[in-house]
């Protein structure tokens, strides 16, 4: 009964152009659904970007999102996670202009271990190993590139787009591609709303106003599982004189 209800609605409202979304949509888009209406957007402005690097790649979803509105783009794959493998050089496959970097990112080329603790998609560099080891956490070595170096080999001219994913690094990442600052146009970094050792949502905008960029929109939304609180945002940053930001009012 409420789906019929829900579809002679749809049907009434749909000649004035509007459209009765489902409840789940309303309550919280998903992720993919946030950043590929943001990506339908920039197009729509005129950006077509040659070069998307993502940072904490994981299984590509991001990528994905990415791809299929700019399918001619070359993508840079950052991910250290040798459990990523399938899923990653399928994407590269299925993309000819796509690269993947089995890495880590920062602010120096190093290496640094990588607690395999929780899930997959949270796992991170910012743990000692002393720290690990007391607390009884299995790591493992990994290589962490900068973003200034992967540019500089890759054969693609500087990315208009970045994404930041980077469990508590997104800071030290974005101090690792000076290259980048004030020639990418769009940033797409983790904000933490509980700070994080080095990093906090207050020094991460104050870091990219300072280096020319403003908010320009959300993608994604991540909630703590011990009592259901907004954790974690993933911004978009965009640069204050560049294309997307016209300032041409509502």
């Amino acid at each position: 009964m409420k789906r019929r209800v829900r579809q002679a609605i749809s049907a009434m409202v749909a000649p004035f152009g509007y459209l009765l979304l489902p409840e789940e949509n309303v309550a919280q888009p998903s992720a993919s659904a946030l950043r590929v209406r943001l990506f339908r957007q920039i197009a729509a402005k005129g950006l077509r970007p040659k070069h998307i690097i993502d940072v904490g790649a994981h299984r590509g979803a991001w990528s994905r999102d990415a791809a299929g509105v700019f399918p001619d783009v070359a993508i840079t794959l950052i991910e250290p996670q040798e459990e990523m493998t399938e899923h990653l050089e399928r994407f590269c496959a299925e993309h000819p202009n796509a690269t993947w970097i089995r890495a880590g990112a920062g602010d120096a080329k190093t290496e640094l271990p990588l607690t395999l603790a929780g899930r997959l998609d949270g796992r991170t560099l910012t743990i000692s190993e002393d720290d690990a080891q007391a607390r009884g956490l299995e790591q493992r070595t990994v290589s962490v590139v900068t973003l200034d170096d992967v540019v500089a080999e890759s054969g693609h001219p500087e990315p208009e787009i970045v994404k930041i994913d980077a469990e508590g690094m997104d800071l030290q990442v974005i101090q690792g591609a000076k290259s980048l600052l004030g020639k990418t146009e769009l940033f797409f970094l983790e904000l933490p709303l509980f700070d994080q050792p080095g990093q906090s949502w207050h020094s991460i905008i104050a870091f990219m106003r300072e280096q020319g960029y403003e908010p320009f929109d959300i993608t994604d939304l991540n909630r703590r599982k011990s009592d259901d609180a907004l954790g974690l945002i993933e911004m978009a940053f965009a640069k204050k004189a560049g294309l997307l930001r016209d300032h041409h009012g509502w």
